[in-house]
């Protein structure tokens, strides 16, 4: 479990979709409906990651991120998937996902591009991977149920 949960750029390795990985990454308490696979298999959710490149490898991860764009876009349950750069550090790149479900999102890791991505990745990131996985909430009684 530890090295699933490892935060580093090995990012074949990563469980992003594993609730114990969002709890030792962040040190956070999950809400009790997204502690139970059963109950968060249909919750929106949406994945914030940030990358910086090796020095010198900025273009290229780059254009591997930019590759991921349109195959992910038309994986079912892909809502959003979006890549940035940084305009105060051009090394900077910023991941930004939503998806129907939490199967979705795991399915996601098992498709040809995530795994050649993930191949050519550790030749690129510097450090570790920042993940943030959030759930999208419509009303403020949705949050307090969650919660509570």
């Amino acid at each position: 479990m530890a090295e699933d949960c490892a935060r580093t750029a090995e990012f074949r390795s990563i469980r992003y979709g594993d609730p114990s990985c969002i709890l030792a990454s962040t040190g956070r308490r999950i809400p009790a409906r997204l502690s139970d696979p059963e109950d968060h298999a249909m919750i929106e959710i949406t994945n914030i990651s940030f990358v910086r490149a090796l020095p010198g490898k900025t273009l290229a991860l780059g254009r591997e991120l930019c590759t991921l764009i349109q195959p992910t876009r038309t994986e079912p349950g892909c809502l959003c998937f979006e890549i940035h750069q940084s305009h105060d550090d051009a090394d900077i790149w910023f991941i930004y996902e939503s998806w129907r479900s939490e199967e979705d999102f795991d399915a996601h890791f098992e498709t040809a591009h995530m795994t050649a991505f993930g191949k050519a990745a550790n030749a690129l990131v510097e450090g570790e991977l920042a993940l943030h996985h959030f759930s999208r909430y419509s009303a403020q009684e949705t949050l307090e149920l969650s919660v509570a």
